[in-house]
């Protein structure tokens, strides 16, 4: 199924040998520029009162749905982030001590040798795309090209002081990116 071709791409093309536990947090974000309701925020919104309330978000296959139910993975947060640094500089690393913590406790009362992992989605906009498009790549400066939602618009600053200027991602992204586009 599609989740299964996702383990494998996150799995260096090998299934897993046990089903393993996967905590996910996922964020997208709030109105910015001349978006006034971004559409993360709506996929949030729509994923927790499916795994809140059992409420089939329209447009999607229930099959995906039972797929993800069935392939081990929590939603453990779906939030909506303001767009700015500031909130993001706030909510990030209380979002990551979370699924860090999750993670740890759910390896340590684990009888499975798959283990457990914890992964952070963002969900972003990019205006003008008719597709769904994946980073391969996170850039560690902060260069707005408009004001963010407190009047912050930083020019070339670094995100995190002393860190790599550039992180790559290890996922397998064109297989991933192919079953998002098969999957419709």
């Amino acid at each position: 199924g599609q989740l299964t071709m996702v383990a494998r791409c996150c799995n260096g093309g090998h299934p897993p040998k046990q089903r393993s536990s996967l905590v996910v947090h996922m964020t997208g974000f709030g109105p910015f520029g001349n978006v006034s309701e971004n559409p993360t925020s709506i996929i949030c919104r729509q994923l927790k009162d499916f795994l809140d309330y059992g409420r089939q978000p329209e447009g999607v296959n229930l099959t995906v749905l039972e797929e993800f139910n069935a392939a081990g993975i929590s939603l453990r947060g779906l939030d909506a982030l303001e767009v700015s640094a500031e909130a993001c500089n706030q909510a990030i690393p209380r979002i990551v001590t979370n699924l860090d913590e999750v993670a740890a406790t759910n390896a340590a009362g684990s009888h499975n040798s798959a283990g457990s992992a914890a992964v952070l989605v963002h969900l972003g906009v990019a205006s003008g795309s008719m597709s769904i498009r994946l980073e391969c790549r996170a850039a560690n400066v902060a260069d707005f090209r408009i004001p963010d939602a407190r009047g912050r618009q930083p020019k070339g600053e670094a995100i995190v002081e002393g860190a790599e200027p550039v992180l790559y991602t290890k996922l397998r992204l064109p297989e991933l990116l192919s079953e998002l586009h098969d999957s419709g």
